[in-house]
């Protein structure tokens, strides 16, 4: 698994490259212990048949609101083993 430190896009879809040469079980693990050390979770993932990749939702609990807000997308391609972020 290799980290991008610096922002990198990727030529084919246009997302930041946040790992490369990652499984998705790692890389949802490797998600969720990042964005919980930022007070956010994963909302849900679902599959994007047009696109062919898994989308990933993030979320923070407002406690002020008591509210869910929606954070930054991911996105994690099976085929190249890349999740990227919008």
């Amino acid at each position: 698994m290799k980290e991008f430190r610096c922002r990198c896009i990727d030529d084919k879809t246009g997302y930041e490259m946040v790992l490369s040469e990652v499984s998705y079980n790692m890389a949802c693990d490797w998600l969720d212990r990042c964005i919980r050390e930022e007070g956010s979770e994963i909302a849900r993932i679902e599959f994007n048949t047009d696109k062919g990749l898994h989308e990933i939702f993030t979320e923070t609990w407002m406690e002020d609101t008591h509210e869910y807000i929606p954070n930054r997308k991911f996105y994690y391609d099976e085929k190249r083993g890349y999740l990227m972020g919008e």
